[in-house]
């Protein structure tokens, strides 16, 4: 855990819901690479904290979409902090599976699509986000 920085204060339900993510991916990492190992040790100050930023261009929007969004970030990271439906975007089954557990798990507002980018068909939506 860390600390947040004023700027990106959240409630301490938020704060634990991000917990509860970043132990999710803490146990399925090993297995699946969702990040770096080496960024593992990081994961608060390099993806959650990066992730967190966008919250206030998502929050009061109705939808947002997150293409190819791997381990999580940052898709999972906005729905938590903003409560804000979102769509997850990832054609690897194995990381698929695992946003569907951290969106159970956080009680995130998320659905996840198991497909790849250029062959899936929604409505446009007010903010896309992408991580590379």
């Amino acid at each position: 855990m860390i600390d947040l920085p004023e700027t990106l204060h959240v409630s301490r339900e938020t704060q634990e819901r991000l917990e509860a993510f970043v132990a999710l991916l803490e146990k399925w990492n090993p297995r699946i690479n969702l990040v770096s190992s080496r960024d593992i040790a990081s994961v608060w100050e390099r993806h959650v904290l990066d992730s967190l930023q966008l919250a206030p261009l998502v929050a009061g929007q109705e939808r947002f979409i997150d293409m190819g969004s791997g381990g999580g970030f940052p898709g999972v990271i906005v729905a938590i902090a903003t409560g804000v439906p979102g769509t997850l975007i990832e054609s690897d089954q194995r990381k698929a599976a695992f946003l569907r557990e951290a969106a159970r798990v956080t009680q995130a507002p998320i659905k996840v699509l198991a497909e790849r980018i250029e062959q899936v068909d929604l409505a446009p939506v007010p903010v896309v986000t992408a991580r590379a």
